[in-house]
């Protein structure tokens, strides 16, 4: 009974995660996979480890083959790493808030503790001491599974609400709208196939059965994580035939963990954030389920309202200052010219070690796009480029005063034109911001003003920053994002995940012994504790070193390139500006 009431309480926290992911980062779901798939992969090692002494029984105890299966290490990695893709299937099924999910899974808090107690009373006896912890632990897993997989196929067709939103992550976004597209696809599938008669029919329960297998069974063994006695959580750490782990297993223990969840978890789900956040929207799985708006003052509109009023105010404003274009030009080139001089230096800082994992950090709190546009506007700004600009902008404003009443009537007539009304709960994309004020002519500023933030405006749906010169960095921040940084970002993430699984391990086991030779010299610590801290040294010294070298090649095989793209997005940002001007703002 302790196991179930356990279970329930982390069942209901992840009820509450469940709830409040939406609003989260990739942080928060990767480190939610990290809590589900500790008791998970003490639950594989253990039946790994029983498993592996039946095998291991026909082979002579002096045998190398027999020394090296018995080891911990590769059961460890695998229980851990299985653990992992099923902790992260059960979180996007749940995530999706669905009813039927959520019964199948609390149910196993009851079941498997009562199919584990059933099979004491039936046939635990029969089963040798070393075996029977394992036996039991199994039959309830399976009695538990089982029945929840029967009352999920019960509540199939019970309703499932739709996640709200907008989401603060892309990677939770797809989860959390993938966990609803499973219901529906399921759904679909079983009606198509229900019209082909008994076959048909029987088809689809099969379907139903096999695609929801790794729902119960995983819920099950979370259940089943709890019904490990003490000595069985430290039978799994240890080699086979052992009853608890020693300094050196517990070193490796560690090194694995460290590697696997520092070095190649943590950065798949970066890369995986930022190749959600590169695809367009329309190629996203969740295009189906979301709608796309525009927010402006806190109301939903149309995807290509503000271009739409931003275009229609500079229009206006063309024609109020038809004389200006030409200082304009010479500002602007003038301006660009100086953010291409501040190119190196942005290069200087993007290549370094910190902000490689401080690009990481940023992927997984979700915020990525806006901590690098903010870095790269840093750099790009050094200098004031636009304080020219901005001060040719200040002579035109006296010409506001005629304009603004008409143009605010106008403005506000087009937005009630396009404006969307949704339903309560109905997941939304924001592609687009703008306050009220500013896009509908209401804030009362000089023409100067306005141009600047008819700019700003027009160049913040792809992610420009605040003021005038931001707005016009915006356009490079932007470019750049599908042109070289953000995808050298992912780029250099996946290697370093794939270097460090293999850099990382290497070195774990120096640690490891390291640790425990500290441990056997240093009073207060102990060999165990030693080892420990040894292997997770030493698993981040390697993963450190080898992230550093990295980054080093990946500057002398990149650097040249980025540099021209760099070059290239502000020319093209340039051409751009000019040619708004020219064709928006001043009519020619």
């Amino acid at each position: 009974m302790r196991a179930g009431i356990a279970a329930l309480a982390l069942f209901a926290l992840l009820w509450g995660f469940a709830r409040v992911a939406p609003g989260l980062g990739a942080w928060a779901f990767g480190l939610a996979g990290v809590v589900i798939a500790l008791p998970l992969a003490l639950v594989g090692a253990h039946g790994a480890a029983a498993r592996r002494q039946r095998m291991l029984q026909v082979l002579d105890r002096d045998s190398w083959a027999r020394r090296w299966l018995s080891g911990p290490v590769l059961r460890l990695a695998l229980a851990l790493l299985v653990a992992l893709v099923l902790a992260l299937l059960l979180l996007v099924r749940l995530i999706g808030q669905g009813v039927a999910e959520w019964a199948a899974v609390a149910v196993t808090a009851l079941a498997v503790p009562l199919g584990a107690a059933l099979w004491d009373r039936l046939a635990g006896g029969q089963i040798a001491p070393e075996f029977r912890v394992h036996a039991r632990v199994t039959a309830g897993r399976i009695f538990g599974a089982l029945l929840a997989l029967g009352l999920y196929l019960l509540l199939r067709g019970a309703p499932a609400a739709m996640p709200p939103g907008p989401f603060t992550s892309a990677l939770v976004e797809q989860a959390v709208l993938i966990g609803t597209q499973w219901r529906l696809l399921e759904e679909f599938a079983l009606g198509q196939l229900s019209v082909l008669g008994d076959w048909g029919r029987l088809a689809a329960g099969a379907i139903a059965v096999l695609g929801n297998l790794a729902l119960v069974w995983t819920a099950a063994g979370l259940v089943a994580a709890f019904l490990l006695p003490p000595e069985a959580r430290q039978r799994a750490l240890a080699p086979v035939g052992t009853d608890r782990p020693g300094p050196a297993a517990l070193g490796w223990a560690a090194a694995v963990a460290t590697v696997i969840l520092l070095f190649l978890y943590t950065p798949l789900l970066a890369a995986g954030e930022s190749l959600l956040r590169s695809l367009p929207r329309a190629d996203r799985p969740s295009e189906i389920f979301v709608t796309q708006v525009e927010e402006i003052g806190g109301q939903f509109f149309e995807p290509g309202t503000i271009a739409a009023l931003t275009g229609h105010r500079i229009a206006a404003q063309a024609e109020a200052a038809p004389d200006a274009a030409a200082t304009l030009h010479r500002q602007i080139d003038t301006g660009y010219d100086a953010m291409a001089a501040n190119i190196d230096p942005f290069l200087d800082w993007y290549y370094s070690l910190p902000a490689e994992y401080a690009q990481i950090a940023h992927l997984l709190a979700g915020d990525f796009e806006g901590y690098l546009a903010g870095k790269v506007s840093e750099h790009l700004l050094q200098g004031d480029p636009f304080a020219g600009l901005t001060a040719e902008l200040a002579r035109l404003e006296t010409l506001d005063t005629a304009l603004q009443p008409d143009l605010s009537r106008q403005l506000t007539a087009m937005a009630a034109s396009r404006q969307v009304t949704l339903d309560p709960g109905q997941p939304v994309a924001v592609t687009g911001r703008a306050e009220a004020p500013v896009i509908l002519g209401l804030d009362g500023v000089g023409l100067a003003d306005r141009i600047a933030e008819g700019l700003q405006t027009r160049l913040a749906v792809a992610g420009g920053s605040a003021g005038l010169a931001g707005a016009l960095t915006g356009a490079v921040v932007a470019k750049l994002g599908a042109k070289g940084v953000t995808k050298a970002a992912a780029k250099a993430a996946i290697k370093v995940a794939a270097s460090k699984g293999v850099g990382g391990s290497a070195g774990a086991g120096a640690g490891a012994a390291a640790g425990g030779l500290v441990g056997s010299v240093v009073p207060g610590i102990g060999t165990v504790a030693g080892a420990v801290i040894g292997g997770v040294v030493g698993g981040l010294a390697v993963g450190v070193g080898t992230d550093f070298l990295l980054v080093k090649l990946e500057e002398t095989l990149s650097r040249d390139t980025l540099r021209a793209e760099m070059v290239a997005a502000l020319d093209e940002s340039r051409a751009e500006m000019l040619g708004l001007i020219d064709k928006a703002s001043f009519g020619k």
